[in-house]
C-alpha cells in the first residue's frame, strides 16, 4: 500500500533536477542517467561539493560525517539511497520513479 501523500516522489524529482543542474554539459531536455558514475556525468570533486551544499540547502539537511565517503558519491543513485536511508529515515529498497517520470505541471 502506497501513501499518496508521501513527499518522496517530489523530493526525488527535485533531486534529479539538482543533479541535472550540476552536470556541466547537460543534454537539452534530457534527464541524466542517475545510475552512471558521477565522473561519467561530468561531475568532478568540486561538483560533488556543490551537490552537497545544494542538497543541504534544498532539503534543510546536514550530511553526517559517515556519509561523506566516496562510496556514497559513486553515482547519483547511491547518493539518493544514502539520503533516503540515513537522512530521511526511509528504506533504500522502497522504489521511487525516475525524475523523468514525474507528472507534468
Amino acid at each position: 500500500m502506497t501513501d499518496s501523500a508521501s513527499p518522496v516522489p517530489a523530493w526525488f524529482a527535485r533531486f534529479g533536477q539538482i543533479v541535472k543542474d550540476t552536470c556541466p554539459d547537460p543534454q537539452a531536455g534530457e534527464e541524466p542517467d542517475l545510475a552512471l558514475p558521477m565522473a561519467d556525468l561530468g561531475i568532478d570533486s568540486l561538483g560533488i561539493v556543490n551537490l552537497v551544499v545544494v542538497i543541504e540547502d534544498e532539503y534543510g539537511l546536514m550530511f553526517p560525517q559517515d556519509l561523506l565517503v566516496p562510496e556514497v558519491f559513486a553515482t547519483p543513485l547511491t547518493l539518493w539511497d544514502a539520503l533516503r536511508e540515513h537522512l530521511l529515515g526511509l528504506d533504500a529498497t522502497v522504489p521511487v520513479s525516475q525524475p523523468s517520470a514525474r507528472p507534468a505541471s
